[in-house]
C-alpha cells in the first residue's frame, strides 16, 4: 500500500497512523509513506516500535537532473516550455 501526501494530514492523525503502521506490518501489509516533513525519523518519533522498520529516503535533484526530467515530461506530453521558463524554474529556491 502507498500512503501519499502524508504531510497534509494533521499531526494527531500522523501519530495515529504511526501506530497503525506497526500493526499492519505485523499482519504482512507493508506501507510506503510518501510525504515531506522537516524532521528525520518522524514515524519512529511518533512510535518507537517502528525503529528498524522505517527507512527515510531524502531525494535531492541536481539542476541538470531536474532539467532532464522537465524535458522528458515535455516530450511525453508533446508540449514545449521556453528555455527561459525552464531556467526560472531551476533558479527558484525550494519551497519551505
Amino acid at each position: 500500500m502507498v500512503l501519499k501526501y502524508f504531510h497534509y494530514i494533521t499531526e494527531s492523525v500522523q501519530k495515529d497512523l504511526a501506530f497503525l503502521l506497526k500493526a499492519m506490518g505485523e499482519y504482512g501489509l507493508f506501507v510506503i509513506v510518501v510525504g515531506v516533513w522537516p524532521k528525520d525519523h518522524l514515524l519512529t518519533y511518533y512510535n518507537g516500535d517502528l525503529e528498524g522498520h522505517v527507512e527515510d529516503i531524502h531525494l535531492k535533484w541536481s539542476d541538470s537532473e531536474l532539467k532532464k526530467v522537465i524535458l522528458q515530461g515535455c516530450d511525453a506530453l508533446r508540449i514545449s516550455i521556453p528555455d527561459s521558463l525552464v531556467n526560472t524554474m531551476l533558479a527558484e529556491p525550494p519551497a519551505a
